[in-house]
């Protein structure tokens, strides 16, 4: 398999990460790979880290979020597939390899994807919860709406070029659900599959975006608002999307739960921790009313 791919790396506040990064394309089984590093206005030393790599092409921005970072590199990009990897995560040597060989099934697939295994903020290994086994989906949309995004992070993820640029990219206005809502976006249009083969290090620290639950649930409640138009004539589809809603709600409402109840130990029930609250009775009632009882 001779096909070029392009593995996009933004980077904001992440350098002492990058060059792991970095490696971890440089270094895969498949050597036709063009990395391209977007300093999204990083106020590091993002640029010095990618330029000590020749191979590396650089491209630097104003700050615009995660979104339009990985945009710009799709758009400087020119290979058939396009891996996004997170300058603190890392690509297991064989990822693009089982990524093409997966493609090479479905000449029409928009996207293929394996599994992650958690690192922690040195690199070493931690325990990794079992992920979904999805390789026999019949109707992935569906399955991507009624297990709010089994998807765990975009670097497992190998996207077709002409998919993406069909589709329009990412969507900024979905932030920090923007890859869920691509995934919803392309899997209603084209097929998808899953190799659950475990392709890429997701490295767990106190930085990680995902770790603001309140701003994760009311993100991903906005891409499910988002789905209504397109599930409302299908039951299937509305009972996938009821029951993801359902998953979504409980599982980001505990872990806010969890969060206010340490800010409120640690500084005291604060004019933050309301509003906190507040915020959590809109997008998870029952969660709420947990917490306060």
């Amino acid at each position: 398999m001779s096909e070029q791919i392009s593995i996009v790396i933004p980077c904001y506040k992440q350098a002492r990460f990058l060059s792991e990064a970095i490696e971890s394309a440089l270094g895969q089984t498949h050597r036709r790979v063009e990395v391209i590093v977007v300093d999204d206005g990083s106020p590091d030393e993002t640029a010095e880290v990618a330029s000590r790599y020749s191979a590396v092409k650089l491209i630097r921005q104003e700050n615009r979020g995660v979104s339009m970072a990985r945009n710009a590199g799709l758009e400087a990009s020119c290979g058939e597939y396009v891996v996004f990897l997170d300058a603190d995560d890392r690509l297991l040597p064989q990822a693009l390899k089982l990524g093409l060989e997966a493609m090479a099934v479905d000449p029409d697939c928009a996207f293929v994807f394996g599994k992650c295994r958690y690192i922690d903020a040195s690199g070493q290994p931690i325990p990794t919860p079992a992920q979904f086994q999805s390789e026999n989906i019949e109707n992935y949309y569906a399955f991507l709406l009624e297990y709010a995004c089994p998807i765990w992070h975009t670097a497992i993820v190998m996207f077709r070029r002409s998919a993406l640029e069909t589709a329009g990219g990412f969507n900024a206005d979905f932030t920090p659900a923007e890859d869920y809502e691509l995934y919803l976006r392309l899997a209603r249009r084209w097929p998808v599959r899953c190799h659950a083969s475990v392709v890429a290090e997701y490295r767990m620290h106190h930085a990680n975006m995902s770790s603001d639950s309140l701003k994760m649930l009311r993100a991903i409640l906005k891409v499910f608002e988002h789905q209504d138009e397109h599930v409302r004539d299908e039951p299937h589809l509305q009972r996938a999307l009821d029951c993801g809603l359902d998953l979504c709600r409980r599982y980001y409402g505990q872990l806010c739960v969890r969060e206010i109840k340490d800010d409120v130990r640690r500084r005291g029930m604060d004019s933050s921790a309301l509003r906190r609250i507040f915020d959590l009775f809109r997008c998870a009632p029952k969660q709420a009313i947990r917490f306060l009882w």
